[in-house]
């Protein structure tokens, strides 16, 4: 019965969301923002006339830049969380506090699903024409990463010759998907759980906090913080070299980080409220107390 209740939530909030400009308009912007930076790989396939192999995903979210622009458009998806205005608050006590807390929860994690599926299609079939399927990395890709023939065609972001040498294409793909999926689900739990227990945007700033954390520590030099960064932690091209040797950042560590914190994330979500009204009693006790001693 809660079960249905949840996913009730989840197909109500994932209509609403749709039926206004703001989420289709981030889909938007991001995939122009993902084409952009393809189109150049396409045409240097044309140039050269040797067809791209649809394997670029991995090296796009392994990018710097890329990666701080997809987890940016992420906090915007959810910065509106927990979703509740006049309207809503009708459904929300006639579904129950958890099932209306867990439907959403569900929401995040399925409409983070698509945008990540999303930018992952793009980046394959903007290479549409020159785009050619293979079980390896393809010459293309290998002269990217090996080369700086890029910087000739104004290909913007690195292609990474780690991943070249440690992964298959298909493996690379998959792990680079999950990593991201979870990573975008993280922040979009943590802006929904903060801001449910606070009532104030502070899942919100603290989702940006994290997604600005890797400039900071690429300034500091602390290279143990990036075991706290999960956009750091669903790059594959991160989870090695120095990283792995002083930071003990590896792929097992990631995903025991991902799997410890979205529970904590999942726990707080579900009883967000129930936790909210506990700290307020007892907050509303110490005044009292603090009365009756003063």
């Amino acid at each position: 019965m809660v079960l249905v209740k949840c996913l009730r939530v989840f197909s109500y909030r994932f209509r609403f969301s749709f039926s206004s400009a703001r989420i289709p308009l981030i889909f938007i912007l991001t995939a122009i923002f993902v084409y952009s930076n393809i189109e150049n790989v396409s045409e240097m396939s044309a140039s050269l006339g040797i067809p791209c192999r649809p394997y670029l995903f991995p090296h796009l979210v392994n990018d710097f830049i890329c990666q701080l622009v997809f987890m940016g458009a992420v906090i915007v998806l959810f910065c509106d969380a927990p979703f509740t205005d006049d309207v809503t608050m009708y459904f929300k006590y006639r579904s129950g506090r958890l099932s209306w807390t867990m439907g959403h929860a569900i929401y995040i994690i399925a409409l983070s699903f698509l945008f990540i599926l999303m930018i992952m299609m793009v980046s394959t079939f903007a290479l549409f024409p020159h785009l050619e399927f293979g079980e390896s990395w393809g010459k293309i890709i290998n002269t990217l990463g090996k080369t700086n023939i890029g910087s000739q065609y104004g290909v913007a972001f690195r292609v990474s010759d780690y991943l070249i040498g440690a992964y298959l294409p298909l493996k690379a793909m998959v792990y680079t998907f999950l990593l991201e999926w979870v990573c975008a689900a993280w922040l979009g739990l943590l802006i929904y759980s903060g801001n449910l227990l606070t009532l104030k945007p502070i899942g919100t700033f603290a989702s940006a906090g994290f997604v600005l954390m890797d400039i900071t520590i690429a300034n500091e030099g602390a290279l143990s913080s990036y075991k706290f960064s999960p956009l750091t932690l669903a790059q594959l091209a991160s989870l090695t070299g120095l990283n792995r040797q002083l930071g003990g950042i590896t792929l097992h560590y990631s995903i025991r980080f991902f799997i410890i914190t979205l529970g904590i994330l999942l726990f707080t979500c579900a009883f967000g409220e129930k936790i909210q009204y506990l700290a307020a009693l007892g907050l509303q006790k110490l005044k009292r107390g603090g009365n009756l001693y003063g």
